[in-house]
């Protein structure tokens, strides 16, 4: 069912008719005022899409996410999708960091942990010192997280999430373990 396919007048008089209501009690039930009700019945003006979706709600329609989109402005449907992709993007992007740091860089080979440290240094433009610091890592701690004789221990995991933007972090992780990125 498309918003454009709907005959607005059936659908309120079906609304009014089953909830035994006068056109008053019909107008207040959608949040519109008498006047506002008359003009659309009288096709002067358009129905409200708050209306709209309020009467159908009231008649059981489960609304879809699709339909409510197509009601509204190119504009706002716009919005909603780069701003829905984006936190696709962005719980993606933590998902991999997560499974990363949890469960493969543990298992890498020395070589590739250098390289991890690395890609952290490039994306905090610093060096080792620094990046261990930002870590909570003395420069020993990290020698021996890179080198594979110690692991990763929780607060420096948090210190990654807390000092890294995880989309940027993950493309980095997918350079050493490919994966969603790749």
């Amino acid at each position: 069912m498309l918003f454009l396919d709907i005959d607005w007048i059936a659908k309120l008089d079906a609304l009014r008719d089953r909830m035994s209501l006068n056109d008053s009690q019909l107008a207040a039930e959608l949040g519109l005022s008498r006047s506002m009700l008359a003009q659309v019945r009288s096709g002067h003006r358009q129905l409200p899409t708050k209306a709209k979706l309020r009467l159908l709600d009231k008649l059981g329609y489960a609304l879809s996410r699709g339909m409510v989109l197509s009601a509204l402005s190119n504009e706002l449907t716009e919005t909603i999708t780069e701003a829905d992709n984006q936190r696709a993007l962005d719980r993606a992007s933590q998902l991999a960091c997560f499974t990363f740091l949890e469960e493969e860089l543990d298992r890498l080979e020395p070589g590739a942990r250098k390289k991890f440290f690395d890609l952290l240094c490039d994306l905090a433009a610093c060096d080792r010192g620094k990046l261990g610091a930002l870590l909570g890592l003395r420069p020993a701690e990290l020698r021996e997280v890179q080198g594979s004789d110690k692991r990763l221990h929780f607060l420096a995991k948090a210190a990654i999430y807390e000092n890294f933007d995880l989309v940027e972090l993950a493309k980095a992780i997918d350079q050493i373990a490919p994966g969603p990125f790749s």
